[in-house]
């Protein structure tokens, strides 16, 4: 399990999802070995991606060589950016560690992992206004921040816990430094992002910014527990980035970061405690002072904010709702809009919406890539957009790609194939423009009838937002970022084909982010945040004059104006919603600001600029290819612990408590993974070791093993009759040669995909009693063990806490080729599961599961969790048997806070009811049925590991006796 600071929050429901189908495949597998549990994941990578190695003095930077430019910058950027970083902790800079730069990804990211210790960097800049736009490069946003996580990892200072687990296992004490309140490493690194550059970075962005001040002006604010932790179902879900950067920034104006340098010590030294005991020692203040005090001082300071805003926008809303989220809102006709929507208990997608009621019709569920962009064709009838693709063989590869939507029909048209291309829009003749990733920049494409992708602008240092082709003269309003200046360029095809391209608008304290037309062309109608708050603009094209449409508290921002020019529609913002409100559009009312506010400054020239300084070189090594073999050295020595004491009898055997060591170790680039382990339990010495690849897409693994585990068997007397039912402990030792293949088949809103896995196992196997007694000889077996499964269709909105539509089916079997002794195995066991949608707006989940177990002799397989619940001691022989059942989950208490003394955060507090039976192929009347349900919490314990807790009642229909249950 690796603790991974991400520059940005995953998709919940990817991750979900991810997790769901691992979990279905383990269960697939159905062997309750006792094996380890591998700490370093292997990481298959597109074919023909090849990476080199330069060393630098604190840095050996992994580069896809296609991104050797950008690598150089990267090195300088870190190296001359470490000692500012670790002067943030208090420390002299004294790390060395791989970063790695892709260049194969669309999905842009950056994060700092301790399993294995490295950073790894997207070359990609992130789309939209995620992030604050107004750094030279993308380089220079994401290293400083990622850099503040590696110092923070790689954190030493004296004597301390985290240094004796150094000693040993230094990936694991790096760890143990990030075991700490997201919200709080976050925020140490967005603070640091933001002191870089005058008015860069997310404290200084209107975007980030607007969020944080709704929600402390709102009538319930974060809590301290709530500012610190990850949300698991409520928005916005970067809440510990918008809170604990506030909160770092108020704490920091107060001692400079004395408090953090202390909290942060004292976590290296007793990193067990929990961090509310280090955030007292290192402010001086009780948590509840602290969150007290600080909510405090931030809803006063923004109160005066509000209250010099003075007038402020009055505007109809037409939809909003606690976790309604509206996009882009464009209008279809004078009466209806489109928008881009998703919600706590709404599918994402495209959606119709009456102007005069807000009433919304679902169009066509949709992914859309993070900037949330799309664009109408000229007659209003269709839809251009992008998402991104999935690589159906390497996860970590999301291709852009352009998309037609017909609004008539539904039908939506791929117009690119490996295009990498987004923010589409009708251009000059109908042709469709793009933009295109080039690295860390892009270029504006038009796309051709056979569907290749031909250079409209020259290539330069450049990031298009989005192209905005005037409805009269040819002209497009071009919004543009220049070395960290972005605002709105006007630009006219030449002869050529190229564009002619001259500085519009742009303020010096502020950034423009989206413009439209109005229809008749005189109006160009934009969001800015000039003063730190983001504001509809329009200017008057034929007087030159500009003017502020809106005065918001939050933001106010993707405006569009309808076709007859009477009303405009934007986004508002208000505290876990973006509301849709419209208003008129009254251009000789509105406040006219001074024209000379808003004009680029001089060494803006034209749109590509003079290139950045190049980054000298700091060699300590020559460049060579990489070879994983580098870096296979241990990074783990630790002590293991196992326990078993499952017993319902007196006469079942237990394993009891064993303990051991284990070692571990991968390459940065995750092709190579082993694990072993040696332990003693139930008075012997145990083993496994495990070798995994990700070199080639079916990902190959050997296994050496000697493990016990305990199984539910069938006692006989002498003349063979069965007696009792009973738990024996189970040796098994062997070698096992194992290939996996995931694949992707769908990665939109309905996400399918498709793993196959098989195993081929040699082992010896024994069984004996409870007091160590062997029970038989060794049985020789050569087994295959195949398994699949697959998830098709499935989604979940933001609060659903399991799919609400979509199944999964997923197979295992265990067939001995060869066997010295007995009757050779053959056993197969077969689980569907359905999830139905009749719920989904009240968060409702509904399944239907049924499953298949078909078996030539008992033991098989380890049946607990195939049971039905209250049934695990039934004992299942030889024959075929049939499983039916029902479930139902409802929500009851999305709680999403926590504590801050205790690292212990509380997600969400659910009921459930279940029904299910099983009975033989042959005989229906011998079933064993339960009914019941109970109650169940999701929560996080130090900040990391999640958990699910179910205490239900299970009513034994047959022997009618109830019994607990904890599934």
């Amino acid at each position: 399990m690796s603790n991974v600071v991400r520059m940005r929050h995953r998709i919940p429901s990817l991750s979900r999802f991810a997790l769901l189908l691992t979990c279905c495949l383990c269960a697939a597998l159905t062997e309750a070995s006792q094996a380890q549990t591998p700490v370093y994941d292997v990481v298959y990578r597109p074919p023909g991606v090849h990476y080199r190695v330069h060393r630098y003095p604190h840095f050996d930077l992994i580069y896809q060589v296609e991104a050797a430019k950008e690598a150089r910058e990267l090195a300088y950027t870190l190296e001359h950016s470490l000692a500012q970083t670790a002067a943030l902790f208090g420390i002299a800079p004294g790390l060395h560690m791989p970063v790695v730069l892709n260049r194969y990804n669309d999905r842009a990211n950056g994060f700092v992992t301790p399993f294995p210790f490295k950073q790894e960097i997207e070359d990609v800049a992130i789309k939209g206004n995620i992030l604050s736009p107004r750094f030279q490069s993308w380089i220079q946003t994401v290293a400083p921040h990622e850099l503040v996580h590696a110092v923070h990892a790689d954190y030493r200072n004296g004597f301390g816990l985290v240094g004796v687990v150094r000693w040993f296992a230094p990936d694991l004490a790096r760890s143990l430094n990030l075991t700490i309140p997201p919200g709080i490493s976050e925020g140490a690194a967005v603070y640091r992002e933001s002191r870089i550059e005058p008015g860069a970075g997310r404290l200084n962005h209107a975007f980030f910014t607007m969020r944080f001040r709704a929600a402390m002006l709102s009538k319930h604010p974060w809590r301290l527990a709530q500012m610190l932790e990850v949300p698991a179902y409520s928005r916005p879900f970067d809440r510990y980035y918008l809170g604990g950067s506030h909160l770092f920034s108020y704490l920091a104006e107060r001692d400079s970061t004395r408090f953090f340098q202390k909290a942060t010590a004292l976590q290296y030294r007793f990193p067990f405690f929990g961090y509310g005991i280090n955030l007292w020692y290192g402010t001086g203040r009780t948590p509840f002072q602290l969150g007290k005090e600080f909510r405090s001082a931030m809803r006063e300071r923004l109160a005066r904010e509000q209250a010099a805003l003075g007038t402020r926008t009055v505007g109809r809303r037409l939809g909003g709702a606690r976790g309604l989220v509206h996009r882009r809102p464009r209008w279809l006709d004078d009466h209806t809009l489109l928008a881009y929507v998703q919600g706590y208990d709404v599918r994402p997608g495209f959606y119709r919406i009456e102007a005069e009621t807000g009433a919304r019709t679902p169009v066509s569920t949709q992914d859309i890539t993070e900037d949330q962009y799309f664009s109408l064709t000229s007659d209003r009838q269709a839809v251009l957009f992008s998402r991104y693709l999935q690589d159906p063989l390497a996860t970590t590869r999301n291709v852009a790609e352009v998309f037609r939507l017909d609004l008539q029909t539904g039908r939506v048209r791929r117009l690119t194939h490996g295009g990498r291309a987004f923010a589409p829009v009708e251009g000059a003749g109908g042709t469709t423009w793009a933009l295109r990733n080039e690295g860390p920049y892009n270029r504006w494409v038009s796309l051709e009838p056979g569907g290749d992708l031909r250079p409209v602008s020259p290539e330069g240092l450049t990031r298009y937002v989005s192209l905005v082709p005037a409805p009269v003269g040819g002209e497009v309003a071009v919004v543009l970022n220049v070395r960290g200046r972005q605002g709105l360029f006007r630009a006219r095809i030449a002869e050529d084909g190229s564009p002619v391209m001259m500085p519009w608008i742009g303020f010096a304290d502020g950034s423009v982010y989206d413009a439209v037309w109005s229809p008749d062309g005189r109006y160009l109608i934009f969001s800015a945040d000039p003063g730190g708050l983001l504001n509809i603009f329009a200017l008057d094209t034929r007087s030159d004059r500009l003017l502020k449409l809106t005065n918001v508290p939050f933001g106010a921002f993707e405006p569009d104006l309808s076709p007859d020019g009477r009303t405009l529609v934007y986004v508002d913002y208000v505290h876990e919603r973006f509301d849709l409100v419209r208003m008129p559009f009254r251009p000789e009312e509105a406040e006219e600001i001074p024209r000379s506010s808003a004009h680029f400054p001089e060494d803006v020239a034209s749109s590509n600029g003079p290139a950045l300084s190049p980054a000298p070189t700091i060699s300590e090594g020559a460049d060579r290819a990489y070879s994983p073999f580098r870096y296979l050295r241990p990074r783990m020595l630790y002590p293991t612990l196992h326990y078993q004491d499952e017993a319902s009898g007196p006469d079942d055997a237990r394993l009891g408590l064993g303990g051991g060591m284990g070692i571990q170790g991968a390459d940065p680039l995750q092709q190579w993974a082993y694990s072993m382990e040696g332990y003693y339990q139930a008075g012997r010495l145990w083993g496994d070791m495990e070798l995994r690849t990700a070199r080639w897409p079916v990902r190959p693994s050997l296994r050496l093993f000697d493990t016990p585990s305990t199984v539910l068997a069938l006692g006989v007397d002498e003349n063979g009759d069965p007696v009792r039912t009973f738990r024996a402990r189970r040796e098994r030792r062997g070698a096992e040669l194992g290939f996996l293949l995931p694949v992707t088949l769908s990665s939109n809103t309905f996400r399918s995909s498709f793993a196959v896995a098989l195993r081929g196992r040699y082992q010896q196997e024994r069984f004996f009693d409870r007091n160590g007694r062997a029970l038989s000889g060794f049985d020789n077996r050569f087994t295959l063990r195949p398994a699949a499964v697959l998830g098709y269709r499935l989604q979940a909105n933001t609060r659903d806490l399991v799919p609400n539509t979509g199944m999964i089916l997923s197979a295992a079997g265990e067939y001995d080729a060869s066997a010295d002794r007995g009757t050779p195995r053959r056993a197969v066991i077969v689980q569907y599961n359905a999830y139905l949608p009749f719920l989904m707006r009240n968060n409702v989940g509904l399944r239907l599961h049924a499953g298949m177990l078909a078996q030539n002799q008992g033991s098989v397989f380890n049946l607990d969790r195939f049971m039905p619940r209250g049934q695990e001691d039934v004992f299942l022989g030889r024959g075929t048997f049939f499983k039916y059942g029902l479930e139902y989950t409802r929500p009851l208490w999305y709680i999403d806070n926590g504590f801050v003394l205790l690292p212990l955060y509380l997600k969400a507090l659910f009921a459930y009811g279940f029904a299910e039976t099983l009975h033989p192929s042959a005989d229906f009347a011998d079933r064993v049925s339960s009914i019941g349900g109970g109650v169940g919490l999701q929560f996080r314990v130090f900040y990391l590991i999640n958990f699910e807790l179910r205490v239900g009642r299970a009513f034994r229909i047959e022997q009618r006796r109830w019994d607990w249950t904890y599934r």
